[in-house]
């Protein structure tokens, strides 16, 4: 009978036991260091204007804004918030939830492995050269999403960045390109919008090996004192695929494959329309290029070109439609 009458507290305790704890939060009330892992919660607003504001030097922080700004007011050469140190690798960071503004960089990561930037508003960066988020120096498997940039040099920027996804982030009034992806290997761009820029809306350069760039809308990309205009770009790049992006309303060409090195770019199956140059444009000296099942409709030059020298380009099953312009072809 005692054995009877124990058995539903028991059962209760263990389900009690089963609940996971969360972590207290440490507050983060002004700009510092943290130098240890943890959840960690901004509960103010940041204001630095002279240096960074937040320095994550440890692995395995969480670090949520709660929707609380970090701002500053500095041309030089602050960042809100960097993640990694230059002497050793860091490890799981997640920084979301932040609203930032008026500093060089919105988010760098340097030497990071394993980290997520998510639901972050970044705007008004205000360097010659600034970037709402930005990985350099040998980052690894991260995920960048779900963040909105707008009034910035580039919106996404990684450079010797392996492994990262970057996808369902909104760009905007950027001045020279939205994401931009260079000396990396194994990266995704997907489902991303850029919109009311100028310059480049994606462009993958310097050696950049395996990008898949995948169902991103592309629109509203114009000139403003620079030169080369393309809702995407490979520039010396390797492997690159461009698959079932929907670009329209561009001031230059829809898709560019161009650089002596450039070699074995897949464009397919994306709809192209309302270019003021080319559709699809595969030129100096770029090798193995494919153009194939794309729909480009009217351009005020060539649908598809191939020309400067490049080699064994392939270009098949195309839809070609309204060819308005004088002397266009469809092919040329």
């Amino acid at each position: 009978m005692s054995m009877c009458r124990f058995f539903p507290f028991s059962l209760v305790l263990l389900a009690l036991l089963a609940i996971p704890v969360q972590a207290v939060p440490t507050n983060v009330s002004t700009c510092q260091t943290i130098n240890s892992g943890g959840v960690y919660a901004v509960n103010a607003s940041l204001y630095n204007e002279t240096a960074t504001c937040l320095s994550i030097i440890a692995s395995n922080v969480d670090l949520d804004c709660q929707g609380n700004s970090i701002s500053s007011n500095s041309t030089t050469d602050p960042f809100a918030i960097v993640a990694g140190i230059s002497a050793g690798n860091v490890n799981n960071v997640t920084i979301y939830n932040c609203r930032i503004f008026n500093f060089t960089t919105g988010i760098l990561l340097r030497q990071v492995s394993n980290a997520t930037v998510r639901n972050n508003t970044i705007w008004n960066l205000t360097a010659t050269f600034s970037s709402g988020i930005r990985a350099d120096t040998t980052v690894n498997s991260s995920t960048i999403y779900n963040n909105t940039i707008f009034n910035a040099t580039r919106g996404i920027r990684a450079e010797t960045a392996s492994g990262y996804s970057v996808y369902n982030n909104q760009i905007y009034h950027t001045s020279n390109t939205g994401i931009f992806f260079s000396g990396g290997l194994d990266n995704n761009v997907t489902n991303n919008t850029i919109w009311n820029a100028t310059g480049v809306g994606i462009s993958v350069s310097s050696n950049e090996n395996r990008t898949y760039i995948f169902n991103n809308t592309i629109y509203n990309i114009t000139q403003s004192g620079f030169d080369s205009v393309y809702a995407i770009q490979a520039n010396f790049a390797f492997n690159t695929t461009v698959f079932s992006n929907t670009v329209h309303d561009i001031r230059g060409d829809g898709v560019k494959v161009i650089g002596p090195a450039t070699s074995r770019v897949n464009v397919s199956y994306n709809p192209i329309s309302n270019m003021s140059l080319t559709g699809i444009s595969i030129d100096s000296n770029s090798n193995y290029a494919t153009a194939s099942f794309n729909t480009i409709r009217n351009t005020s030059d060539n649908s598809i070109a191939v020309t400067g020298g490049s080699s064994y380009a392939t270009v098949a099953n195309n839809t070609i439609l309204d060819l308005t312009a004088d002397e266009t072809y469809g092919f040329y």
